[in-house]
């Protein structure tokens, strides 16, 4: 009998744990979805800012990747409409790699549009969204820029802005969709960070979460509720994969 018991809690613990991480999934997924159609033309808003900062992705050999052209682009765009005054191209060398990400794409921005070098600043030290914003506000900071827009792929917005927000950067996302990327495994990818971001922010660090975490908090406390009491009830009743 108590062998039993123990089995029937063990499974009741079992689909308490999935429903929770259902519940944190669609969350995830609501979010990545909301920052990216808000951060992408046509409704997002054309910043102005003193610097693009292009997020990190990689390079072929000496060309920009296809991925890494497609935020090069918005980031150009920016600079001739004289909405940004300097583009900061973030990237480290790839395993096996030629030249680094940035200036990969320096060189793709002087080729193509003309851009001088004198508007661009390389970071070729990051590999990581983190590293990526966290050099770029060293950056900033060392020339006295305040503003910055962050320039990625839409799926990417909305972590990229949690984490500007934590390095505490003055930041507006800008993004672009994909024709290039497989997005599913890169999605499914970033709900995972945003789980392992929000353990480290919220619980280790104990954060105070901001309006969309809080949200996202509750979307889980009402889960925990649920599956408290459905067990409650069937007593009751008697009968339940590029980019970075």
């Amino acid at each position: 009998m108590r062998h039993v018991l123990k089995s029937v809690r063990f499974r009741t613990a079992l689909r308490r744990l999935v429903l929770l991480g259902l519940a944190w999934c669609l969350y995830a997924l609501a979010v990545i979805r909301l920052g990216w159609v808000a951060g992408t033309p046509p409704r997002a808003v054309v910043p102005r800012a003193d610097a693009a900062v292009v997020l990190g992705a990689s390079a072929w050999g000496l060309e920009p990747s296809p991925a890494l052209e497609e935020r090069l682009l918005p980031a150009a765009a920016l600079l001739q409409q004289g909405r940004v005054h300097h583009i900061i191209l973030t990237g480290a060398v790839d395993a096996g790699g030629t030249i680094s990400e940035a200036e990969a794409g320096a060189r793709y921005l002087e080729r193509r549009f003309g851009i001088r070098r004198d508007a661009v600043v390389l970071d070729e030290a990051s590999t990581s969204t983190a590293s990526n914003l966290g050099n770029a506000r060293a950056i900033m900071e060392a020339r006295g820029w305040r503003t910055a827009a962050v320039v990625t792929h839409g799926y990417h917005l909305h972590r990229a802005m949690l984490v500007a927000r934590d390095l505490g950067l003055t930041a507006v996302p800008y993004g672009t969709d994909s024709k290039v990327l497989i997005l599913p495994p890169l999605v499914a990818r970033e709900v995972a960070a945003l789980a392992v971001h929000s353990a480290w922010e919220h619980w280790l660090l104990l954060g105070y979460p901001r309006p969309i975490v809080a949200l996202g908090d509750a979307a889980l406390g009402a889960a925990v509720l649920l599956a408290l009491l459905a067990p409650a009830r069937r007593s009751g009743s008697g009968r339940h994969k590029e980019g970075r």
